[in-house]
């Protein structure tokens, strides 16, 4: 997908920065980062809501990243069609957005701004997919009170 009409360093900013990513992504439950391991290395925790059958998933991620002249690398997970599109109406709305909300505040761009304590790699381990469970969820229902926490409406302006 080509986003010609926004700038690759608001993309870049956009899939950073968590606050602005609760406006408008409205499949995310919670976003937090953890730690750093480098200045451009972090470990950090989201949880998203799932279509049916499938219960909310969270999980642990080692996000690296690197701004290269006109270039801008993540290195996380990969996304599907449908969410770029959000991705582009957010990129549109991020510029005015972010000139209300710490606008000089970018430490995946500026390092030193990063406030997370280190965390030692000796710390992480890699979980591979054969220790996880065969769990078949497609019988299980959220309750009410479940949807209805995570259903805030807000989060997709």
């Amino acid at each position: 997908m080509q986003c010609k009409d926004i700038p690759s360093e608001t993309m870049y900013d956009v899939l950073h920065d968590i606050e602005y990513r609760r406006k408008w992504d409205a499949n995310v439950i919670e976003t937090f980062d953890i730690g750093k391991l480098t200045v451009n290395a972090d470990v950090g925790y989201y949880s998203w809501k799932c279509p049916k059958p499938l219960k909310n998933r969270d999980v642990i991620t080692l996000r690296s990243w690197l701004p290269m002249g006109n270039d801008y690398i993540i290195m996380n997970y990969s996304v599907k069609h449908a969410a770029m599109k959000r991705i582009s109406k957010a990129c549109l709305r991020y510029p005015e957005w972010k000139q209300k909300h710490s606008p000089g505040f970018k430490p995946w761009l500026f390092p030193e701004q990063n406030p997370l304590s280190s965390v030692p790699l000796s710390e992480l381990s890699i979980q591979h997919a054969d220790s996880l469970e065969n769990i078949d969820e497609s019988s299980l229902s959220e309750s009410k009170d479940e949807r209805a926490e995570h259903s805030d409406e807000e989060g997709n302006n």
